[in-house]
C-alpha cells in the first residue's frame, strides 16, 4: 500500500501564537537532486539511464526553516515523526487562527513507530513511479518523437535532458518490435540517516 504522504502546510513555518512564541517545532522529511561534485570538474545531477533524476533524503528537517530548505533546492516529503502528526493535529490550534490537520491519526503509518515517515516504503513507492514514469516516456518516444517527449517531461522535472543513448534505444526497439519497457538499472533515491543541507 502506498505510503500517505502528509500534505504541505504553509501555515506551519509561520504560525505564530498571540505571545508571539512559534506554535509549531516541527521536523519534515525533504528531498532533493542528488548532485555529484568531482574535484576536477563542474558538478552536475545525478541521473539514470532515462535522465530522470536520482533523489537524496533528509533527516527530520525543522519547517521553521521550510524557506530556506527550498532555497537550497529541497521538495518536502511529508512529516517525519508521531509527534509532529500530534502538534499539526491539535485542536487548539483553531483558538490561535490555525488550521489543524483532520484526520492526523490516519498518517500513522510505520507499524513500530506510528510515525508518517517510512523510507522502506517511499523508496518503493518511488521505484514503482519510476516504472510507470519510464513506460510513459517511451511511449511518447515512440510517438511524439525524442525532442517533444524531452520537452513534455521538463514540465515535471525542470531542466530534464532526455538522453539520446536512450531515446535511439527506444526507437530502435519500437522499429524492430520489441517495445518491452526496461526498468532503470539503479533505483531512485538514497536515504541517509541525518539531513546534511548544502
Amino acid at each position: 500500500m502506498p505510503l500517505k504522504l502528509v500534505p504541505f502546510d504553509p501555515q506551519w513555518p509561520v504560525a505564530v501564537g498571540q505571545s508571539g512564541a512559534m506554535l509549531l517545532d516541527i521536523h519534515a522529511i525533504y528531498r532533493r537532486p542528488h548532485v555529484v561534485a568531482p574535484q576536477d570538474a563542474a558538478a552536475y545531477v545525478s541521473t539514470d539511464e532515462a535522465g530522470f533524476p536520482m533523489w537524496d533524503l533528509t533527516g527530520g528537517l525543522p519547517v521553521r526553516d521550510h524557506a530556506k530548505w527550498t532555497a537550497r533546492g529541497f521538495q518536502y516529503v511529508t512529516l517525519a515523526g508521531r509527534e509532529d502528526l500530534i502538534a499539526v493535529g491539535k485542536e487548539d490550534l483553531a483558538e490561535q487562527g490555525f488550521r489543524p490537520l483532520a484526520d492526523w491519526q490516519s498518517y500513522q503509518q510505520h507499524p513500530v513507530t506510528r510515525d508518517p515517515w517510512h523510507a522502506a516504503v517511499y523508496l518503493a513507492d518511488l521505484r514503482a513511479e519510476r516504472v510507470d514514469e519510464l513506460a510513459q516516456l517511451r511511449q511518447l518516444i515512440a510517438t511524439i518523437g525524442p525532442e517533444m517527449a524531452g520537452r513534455m517531461m521538463q514540465g515535471k522535472y525542470p531542466g530534464y535532458q532526455l538522453p539520446e543513448a536512450f531515446s535511439e534505444s527506444v526507437l530502435a526497439e519500437h522499429e524492430s518490435g520489441d517495445e518491452a519497457a526496461t526498468p532503470a538499472k539503479r533505483g531512485p533515491g538514497r536515504p541517509r540517516k541525518e539531513a546534511v543541507p548544502a
